[in-house]
């Protein structure tokens, strides 16, 4: 996580929101000859398969979990959640909105000479507003959230900072968050995230403990020894290991100083 000096508090307006974002982020592909290193790294670590991954129709078959390829759009804007017309039957507002969004997302995956369109002509092409394609993005948005200015041929460049990216020459995820709350859940949720593959493999293992009628402490240790040998681990994460650099670092110390009574502490 890096916090960057001058940011808006959430209270403030969508403009300020918005010239911060454009500031600090981007989704655009370098020109080549102006920014030859920068195009280098976006174009060849920061752009999202066309073709996907396993990991992208983990959650449903028919739709990329990522938001790929991401919205187009003329300018940055705020997106949040938008509610059916009042008489408008909900579900079918949002069956319409999908359907006005597919149209979009199939029109610049399948169309060859993408580079050629701008955000108008997809939507002219889809014979859609760009009022209407942004009520039909509200329409199934969950949350607030900032859409950056975005033409067709970038629709699967992810967010990146220009400044981190060349120092860190990997890919990164630039999002805005609107609710600080939502930082500390983010934060928690991803040190504590399970990992699925271990957990089938410690699963089969107390399996067998049990089936091979193994005691408590036996089985304990077999399981001990299971995840010391069969966990992944990332390259980096095992060269940092067998070289014993740092995992961790902080820039302030905590120390904890009991303050209650003796009998107490």
């Amino acid at each position: 996580m890096v916090w960057i000096k001058g940011a808006p508090p959430p209270e403030a307006s969508d403009e300020d929101h918005i010239a911060f974002f454009e500031k600090v982020v981007s989704c655009s592909i370098p020109d080549a000859d102006e920014d030859p290193e920068l195009h280098e790294i976006v174009t060849s670590v920061h752009c999202h398969s066309k073709h996907h991954s396993r990991t992208c129709f983990k959650r449903r078959d028919d739709e990329c979990r990522f938001g790929y390829p991401l919205p187009i759009a003329t300018s940055t804007f705020v997106l949040r959640p938008l509610s059916a017309p009042r008489g408008v039957n909900e579900k079918k507002w949002k069956e319409k909105a999908a359907k006005i969004v597919k149209s979009v997302k199939d029109f610049v995956t399948e169309t060859k000479d993408i580079e050629s369109y701008s955000v108008k002509d997809v939507l002219a092409a889809c014979n859609v507003t760009e009022d209407k394609y942004r009520e039909a993005l509200g329409a199934l948005c969950r949350r607030d959230q900032l859409i950056l200015k975005r033409d067709p041929s970038e629709v699967w460049v992810n967010f990146y900072c220009p400044k981190l990216i060349r120092f860190w020459n990997g890919n990164t995820d630039c999002q805005y968050i609107f609710n600080p709350h939502a930082v500390a859940k983010y934060c928690v949720s991803y040190t504590a995230k399970a990992e699925k593959e271990m957990g089938d493999l410690m699963r089969k293992a107390q399996y067998e403990a049990r089936s091979g009628n193994m005691d408590a402490v036996e089985e304990l240790r077999h399981l001990g020894d299971i995840y010391l040998t069969h966990r992944q681990v990332s390259i980096m994460e095992a060269i940092y290991r067998l070289t014993h650099m740092e995992l961790k670092h902080f820039t302030r110390e905590v120390i904890f100083i009991p303050v209650d009574d003796s009998s107490y502490r």
